[in-house]
């Protein structure tokens, strides 16, 4: 799971487990393109975690939700930032999963025009 997260960042990019299943990204952007830099990274962390796993009972559908919160406009530190992030990230597990949650929108995206698969818990 790391290696497919790292090969959609930059060298310069950051990714962290956080804990679980919860990761995640910090990268550097100008300011007026920080949000369009940070939802095109999401829309990417999406199509590429929407993968099958095998398992002896057959393939499992992985994907994920990404909540998208932005420092300092949105968050004055990093605690307020991760809380609003995994605030987001609840939101779009809420309202279907496989799904992109900004701030600024408040409402789920899905992402392009690709079809929706559904993620299966496996514990």
């Amino acid at each position: 799971m790391a290696s497919q997260l790292r090969s959609i960042l930059r060298s310069a990019d950051f990714v962290a487990r956080l804990g679980g299943d919860e990761f995640a990204f910090l990268f550097s952007a100008d300011t007026e393109l920080a949000q369009q830099k940070a939802v095109r990274v999401a829309e990417r962390i999406l199509e590429r975690l929407r993968i099958k796993v095998p398992t002896p009972n057959g393939a499992i559908q992985v994907g994920c939700t990404v909540g998208v919160a932005m420092y300092p406009a949105e968050a004055a530190d990093s605690e307020a930032l991760i809380a609003l992030a995994d605030r987001l990230m609840y939101i779009g597990k809420k309202s279907g999963r496989n799904r992109l949650v900004t701030a600024r929108e408040m409402a789920p995206r899905q992402p392009s025009s690709r079809p929706r698969h559904p993620i299966r818990k496996t514990a």
